[in-house]
């Protein structure tokens, strides 16, 4: 099961039995492995050693693992090295969208070992083919036109790879995000339910301080673990409701200091729960970038449904910029390189735009066939 022998990963963890097990997982997988338990180690091997990937925990004694990625990503001789972080601690929504706005996939704890191997595999694999990618972009403008055939029909092969291997990429991460939820609402709140009833019957017999006490907590339990459950894959998405996920999106960034006024049709807007998901994600990096390279902290967000096609329009009056922005290749973000080729492997586009002082509109488009709604 060898992958890249020659591919360096940096692993970073401050719990030697955890960072013990994920070496374990890459050597045996091929990979030539680094090992650090502080933030500071850990810039210091990324600057001297150029580790292909950095797996990296969050929490760490001295930095956090986001400020180690900032600092990363700051560095011209490391910004290009790709991060994955872990955290058992830091699992909401908005965790996870801190820790992607300078890493390039997250991950939460209890990961399985080949969903973590999976993990580390389609992005290292994606990031070659991205690299080959731009390598084939720079030979087609050099090269003389006898040779131009053969050009772009690796071209066309190396476009098909990255599409496939985004796609399993975010086929990964959404399996995760389930599996997580599930795994919540299986043991952890049906096991919350009990013993407050257990304790709400106790409340009748003689009575007990610490039994309200006790009953408070786990109604908070309860509380935090259905928001929980909520952050990580919206109930409106599970039933298609895409207009409504999109407005969840509006009010979690909302928290993030970007105010998103959001247009939708009067009707509901009911797709398969995979289109939803991608549309969101791509939405979400999207107002990602307003909120980072914009200079505003206002956006706009309309979806409209005609002639079998939905489309969403996310839109800024910030500083805008003179390029428009045709090619993954060309986009700053990895995740939203990532999702576009998913949108399409789904038969979708993203198409970007922008001017300076005028702002940037970004416009996803993708067919869809209406579910019925409940």
């Amino acid at each position: 099961m060898v992958t890249a022998p020659a591919c360096t990963v940096l692993n970073v963890d401050d719990n030697d039995a955890v960072r013990y097990a994920r070496g374990k997982i890459l050597q045996q997988a091929g990979y030539q492995v680094l090992e650090a338990c502080t933030g500071s180690e850990a810039l210091e091997l990324a600057r001297s050693e150029h580790p292909a990937l950095i797996v990296l925990d969050v929490k760490l004694p001295d930095i956090s693992g986001i400020d180690v990625c900032q600092q990363l990503r700051q560095d011209p001789r490391t910004a290009p090295i790709l991060v994955l972080q872990i955290s058992a601690y830091f699992t909401s929504s908005d965790d996870h969208a801190l820790g992607l706005e300078y890493a390039d996939s997250y991950l939460t704890e209890p990961v399985a070992p080949q969903e973590f191997l999976a993990s580390v595999q389609a992005l290292l694999r994606l990031h070659r083919r991205e690299e080959e990618y731009r390598h084939l972009l720079r030979d087609v403008s050099l090269t003389p036109g006898e040779h131009s055939i053969p050009l772009a029909e690796k071209w066309a092969a190396a476009q098909d790879e990255i599409r496939r291997l985004a796609d399993q990429l975010s086929t990964v991460e959404e399996h995760e995000q389930k599996k997580l939820a599930q795994s919540l609402h299986d043991d952890l709140a049906q096991l919350l339910v009990v013993a407050r009833m257990k304790l709400q019957h106790q409340r009748h017999r003689p009575a007990d301080d610490t039994v309200e006490e006790i009953d408070t907590v786990l109604a908070r339990c309860l509380t935090y673990t259905r928001s929980l459950m909520s952050d990580l894959l919206p109930p409106q998405l599970q039933e298609g409701r895409l207009d409504i996920a999109l407005q969840w999106l509006s009010d979690t960034m909302r928290e993030h200091g970007l105010i998103v006024v959001v247009e939708a049709p009067e009707f509901p807007v009911v797709v398969a729960e995979h289109l939803a998901m991608t549309i969101l994600k791509c939405v979400r990096e999207l107002l990602f970038n307003v909120l980072k390279h914009a200079g505003t902290n206002e956006a706009f967000v309309s979806l409209e449904v005609s002639e079998g096609l939905i489309r969403v329009v996310v839109q800024d009056h910030g500083k805008g910029c003179t390029a428009t922005v045709p090619e993954p290749s060309a986009l700053h973000s990895f995740g939203l390189s990532s999702v576009q080729q998913r949108l399409h492997q789904l038969g979708g586009r993203l198409e970007i735009t922008s001017q300076p002082g005028v702002g940037t509109r970004a416009t996803v488009t993708a067919p869809f066939a209406s579910l019925p709604s409940a």
